[in-house]
């Protein structure tokens, strides 16, 4: 049987908690992630493939943290040791830029080379960690410049940048909702046409 949206929701907040209690035992929230990603999960898109996105990078990280498997979806050991996060900037780097975004597709871009630089941790081969450390930070000054408005200031420029670079992650992503919304139900809605004023 097929779970329900609600059971869906409930599931990845669970999972999402259950992550961010083990890496600040002392909150259930964690002061770097931020409330704003659990009120995000918590939202219109709850259960959708954004969330599932995050969900999965934020476990990725946790696990390539300790550097050990965690299978996913189980619940984690008890006196597992906790990471330090003032001690793992890409860590730290990565839970203040989700929790600052509040772009759902921006978050989409970070939460991608998350989980791509946290699968790359658990690799045996250096070269393949050290480039996908490096695709990591590369996104980092990417999204962090398009923040700063160095690519325009709108979701299509960053695409387009990162199009034009050569970011070769980013090159499969869905294109921005302000274009061509890709999440089921409706949660982005295309900018509305701006009708040209006669005033002549």
């Amino acid at each position: 049987m097929k779970p329900s949206a609600d059971d869906a929701r409930e599931d990845t907040l669970r999972r999402i908690e259950r992550v961010v209690h083990a890496l600040d035992p002392t909150t259930a929230a964690g002061p770097l992630l931020g409330p704003r990603i659990l009120l995000f999960t918590a939202g219109e898109s709850a259960g959708r493939e954004d969330l599932a996105t995050i969900g999965t990078a934020i476990e990725l990280l946790w696990r390539a943290n300790l550097r050990h498997e965690i299978p996913v979806g189980k619940d984690l050991p008890a006196g597992a040791p906790a990471p330090t996060l003032a001690g793992d900037t890409m860590l730290a780097e990565s839970y203040r830029l989700l929790a600052s975004l509040g772009d759902p597709w921006l978050i989409q871009v970070l939460s991608r080379a998350m989980a791509s630089a946290s699968e790359g941790a658990l690799c045996e081969s250096r070269e393949e960690r050290a480039e996908r450390q490096s695709l990591y930070h590369e996104t980092i000054a990417l999204v962090g410049a398009h923040q700063a408005g160095q690519t325009g200031g709108d979701t299509r420029d960053l695409l387009q940048w990162a199009r034009r670079i050569g970011h070769a992650h980013l090159m499969d992503l869905p294109p921005p909702p302000d274009t061509d919304p890709f999440i089921a139900g409706g949660f982005y809605d295309p900018k509305p046409e701006q009708p040209v004023s006669d005033s002549g």
